[in-house]
């Protein structure tokens, strides 16, 4: 990762939709098509042999802002059409020929990366991460693809999704592993497995449970004196232009009183990077703190964000800017870092309480 890229994505051009992100899940779904329909001569995905069917998904265009290159969107829906052939359906019984491509132009002969979250072949019900390689308001349809008996393996690819080529994230955390806490490696579950390439699987301690998320499932955090509970990231290198981001939702009744870690490092000031809250505001912290004011709310999700751009430091909630600093610049560290608690010593009383998910 070089020096021009931030901590979590290599575009903070998504700060400015992260709106989309919250809202991309409102799309519609077109019945179903058949091979032998006239639609086969539209584009359809060039296989042999061929995927039988497939539907349009369109994505709301009036939530996408801009032009965004390799953006991950999620895709969460339920069609009787997905259940598999056991169940009455049209995927195949080993469910491993569900796919995704683009609407054109010519015949796509790849389909999309993506990470297929949550699968429910008696109901067709499914959740996916699908990297759309250029997002706008008039490039916002692609197709999923399902009924190939020639695929025999999974065509799910997490990697190529939020990795190098795609949309470069140093780390993702879904935090949304039904397992309880493990410290088993790969592949076995961890509590917070990471679909990157590197693979920073986290590992955690006194086991934050499983809940129900923003994005299918999440983790709760006590948030009581220490010792409490948490999760360790693997080392990462940050660098002077870096993200944070994640759905938090504060619990009552304390989950804003004093300081709450959303994410921070190993090492104390000035490299210190402690991104939480503090009351209702969002705050930063490397020696000197800075924060928003007044804008988190109790027992409901939002989606928060801090941004060294360079030049500053801003906060967004729910894909708005709320406030900015003082001109601000970082050198780069490499560190360890925590979910949900602080692992620097003089500050284990910092545990967030309430639930986390998607950190990025």
């Amino acid at each position: 990762m070089t020096n021009q890229k931030k901590f979590i994505t290599n575009k903070y051009i998504t700060l400015l939709a992260f709106l989309v992100i919250l809202c991309l899940i409102l799309f519609s779904v077109t019945q179903k098509l058949f091979f032998t329909d006239q639609a086969r001569a539209d584009h359809w995905l060039a296989t042999t042999p061929q995927y039988q069917y497939r539907q349009k998904i369109t994505l709301n265009s009036s939530l996408i802002a801009g032009t965004l290159p390799n953006f991950p969107v999620f895709i969460s829906f339920t069609d009787a059409n997905l259940r598999s052939t056991a169940s009455g359906g049209f995927v195949n019984p080993n469910t491993f020929d569900i796919v995704f491509a683009s609407a054109g132009p010519g015949h796509p002969t790849t389909s999309l990366p993506h990470e297929r979250t949550s699968y429910n072949s008696l109901t067709g019900a499914i959740t996916a991460w699908v990297l759309i390689p250029s997002l706008s308001a008039t490039t916002n349809e692609i197709y999923i693809y399902y009924g190939n008996t020639s695929i025999i393996s999974s065509q799910s690819n997490p990697a190529a999704v939020w990795g190098p080529t795609g949309a470069n994230y140093q780390g993702v955390w879904h935090l949304d592993e039904l397992d309880p806490c493990s410290s088993l490696p790969p592949p076995g579950f961890l509590d917070s497995t990471d679909p990157t390439p590197t693979g920073r699987h986290g590992t955690c301690f006194n086991a934050p449970t499983f809940a129900t998320g923003q994005l299918n499932g999440a983790r709760n955090f006590i948030g009581a004196a220490a010792p409490s509970d948490g999760i360790n990231i693997p080392s990462l290198t940050l660098n002077p232009i870096f993200t944070y981001e994640a759905w938090v939702r504060p619990a009552s009744p304390n989950g804003l009183t004093d300081f709450r870690t959303i994410v921070d490092n190993t090492l104390v000031v000035p490299q210190q990077r402690w991104f939480g809250t503090n009351g209702t505001a969002l705050w930063f912290f490397d020696g000197t703190g800075m924060g928003s004011f007044n804008f988190m709310t109790l027992d409901s999700f939002q989606h928060v964000t801090v941004v060294a751009n360079g030049t500053d430091v801003q906060f967004y909630r729910n894909g708005g800017l709320i406030s900015g600093s003082p001109p601000r610049t970082f050198s780069p560290i490499t560190t360890t870092f925590g979910i949900g608690y602080t692992p620097v010593d003089t500050y284990l009383d910092q545990y967030f309480r309430g639930r986390i998910d998607e950190v990025r």
